[in-house]
């Protein structure tokens, strides 16, 4: 067992911080660890500071930019209060999740595992637009230093693994792949494949409506129904809402779920038990939590090949990752090559579950990670 520093921007204890990864991690590996949470926060005043400085520069450059990747003194701000609880700790080892901004600035003799979904080349002009030079700077540097000092890094995805060796050649043996898990109570739900009924129940998971690609899924909800292929297909749409109306004999708003609350659960898990596919078409991802949970119900993926789907959805096997650019007829036609191709579906169906079991689970991600941080500390 070894005394582990969790170190994290957002609360490890909460179900909602970052999708419930937090909670999952800091949970899992609280299994076979002594694990203590140290949330990183930024001063309210500096960063006051630094976003007006930062509205000036825009006014002259046009240029947007994220306050923690405007500033090295509020990144070592922030360190020295992580420093110091380090310095009582007594850790054996630094767990640290999604903290680039920084890590550059901790002060430890302790192996560091540094832990992300993404790297900072990989986010720039794909979830970070249009950035001033200050900030590409930064962020890359930043990025550069952590996985410099970092004992092994961990990545969620094969397109992150891949950034950090060819963009800022990290070295291969420290650097590994180990996806996500679905962030339920059980890992693996075993749903049983139900025969087709006259009503085909679709699922779309998104509080971002529109990098999720919610009016596409609805476009091709509605284009389904236009097909007469002797199915109705209605759309469950859990988090975010469009802003305009929708058929609501077809298109279900659900809103946001909150998995914290045994309510909120219990509502999830009847959605996800009467779900038939997942239709996701997100524009920008780099995991995608709702694709491991999705399989943990045995149910097909449909969604874009972009930023870390392709580890989660495999066209062919649980389901179909097309090409950036398709459309809401594309997607329609997947569904319905399902719908009718029964034995496919089905196959599918137990696909999900058996990627769930070996490789979506958070169980597995633990086993994982502990050979990792034995292998640090010898």
């Amino acid at each position: 067992m070894a005394r582990i520093a969790f170190i994290s921007s957002g609360d490890p204890t909460d179900r909602r911080a970052w999708s419930g990864t937090l909670y999952s991690e800091y949970h899992t590996l609280k299994k076979c660890h002594e694990v203590e949470p140290i949330r990183i926060d930024f001063d309210p005043l500096l960063t006051k500071l630094i976003r007006f400085r930062e509205r000036a520069t825009f006014m002259l450059t046009k240029k947007t930019y994220i306050p923690e990747y405007s500033s090295r003194f509020m990144s070592m701000k922030s360190a020295l209060e992580v420093n110091k609880r380090l310095c009582r700790g007594a850790f054996d080892v630094i767990f640290a999740v999604s903290v680039s901004t920084v890590l550059p600035f901790i002060e430890t003799d302790c192996p560091i595992i540094y832990m992300s979904d993404a790297v900072f080349s990989k986010m720039v002009n794909y979830y970070f637009m249009n950035l001033n030079h200050r900030n590409l700077q930064n962020g890359n540097w930043y990025e550069q230093r952590c996985l410099t000092m970092a004992s092994a890094a961990i990545f969620s995805s094969d397109w992150a693994w891949k950034g950090a060796v060819e963009d800022y050649q990290i070295d291969r043996d420290k650097a590994h792949m180990i996806p996500f898990g679905a962030n339920l109570d059980n890992s693996v739900r075993q749903r049983s494949v139900q025969e087709t009924e006259d009503t085909v129940h679709l699922i779309f998971i998104g509080v971002d409506w529109k990098r999720k690609g919610g009016d596409l899924a609805v476009s091709a909800v509605y284009m389904l129904n236009r097909m007469k292929i002797g199915r109705k297909f209605e759309l469950d749409a859990v988090g975010g809402r469009p802003g305009y109306q929708v058929d609501d004999s077809v298109i279900h708003l659900h809103g946001f779920i909150d998995k914290n609350t045994e309510e909120g659960m219990r509502k999830f898990a009847e959605i996800m038990d009467r779900a038939w596919a997942l239709v996701l078409p997100t524009q920008a991802e780099c995991a995608g939590i709702a694709f491991a949970e999705a399989c943990a119900y045995g149910i097909p993926c449909i969604t874009f090949d972009t930023g870390g789907t392709g580890t989660y959805v495999r066209t062919g096997v649980n389901g179909f990752a097309l090409p950036m650019g398709s459309g809401a007829g594309d997607f329609a036609e997947s569904i319905s090559g399902l719908v009718a191709d029964r034995k496919e579906y089905e196959r599918m169906c137990r696909n999900a579950i058996q990627l769930a079991e070996r490789e979506f689970n958070w169980d597995v991600w633990g086993n994982r990670v502990n050979e990792i941080i034995e292998d640090v500390l010898h």
